[in-house]
């Protein structure tokens, strides 16, 4: 069996941005240090669950965060970065740097009051309205 050769990292720096368009929170730039051959959706797994930013994204899965290379696309489903979508092949510098950071959409989340009911061992959640 060869040996297991280490994998490259990098930091990839990235800026949360809400729907509407301003950064999510206030939040500032921030970088993971990452595998360059990893894909997008192991990125948005590891941007949620990363110190800087896990306790703003309580809620909010990474299936629903949406990668884009440019602010201005932000937004445009057809431009969003693929779930599969290897981050080594980003070729013009997207994430190198902290001016120039891949953006991430996080979606606006609508939490309606309710309450929790137990029947018959199962739990749902019911609207009062």
């Amino acid at each position: 069996m060869p040996p297991k050769t280490k994998e490259k990292k990098r930091d990839i720096w990235f800026q949360l941005i809400g729907e509407d368009k301003k950064p999510f929170k206030g939040l500032s730039v921030a970088a993971i240090e990452f595998p360059v051959n990893s894909n997008v959706n192991t990125f948005k797994v590891a941007v949620r669950n990363s110190d800087a930013v896990k306790e703003d994204l309580t809620g909010i899965s990474a299936a629903r965060l949406d990668v884009y290379t440019k602010e201005v696309d932000v937004g445009n489903k057809e431009k969003k970065l693929s779930e599969g979508a290897k981050l080594e092949v980003l070729k013009n510098g997207e994430g190198m740097t902290c001016d120039m950071p891949l953006w991430i959409l996080v979606p606006n989340i609508q939490v309606s009051s309710g309450y929790l009911s137990n029947e018959e061992g199962f739990f749902s959640i019911t609207s009062k309205y």
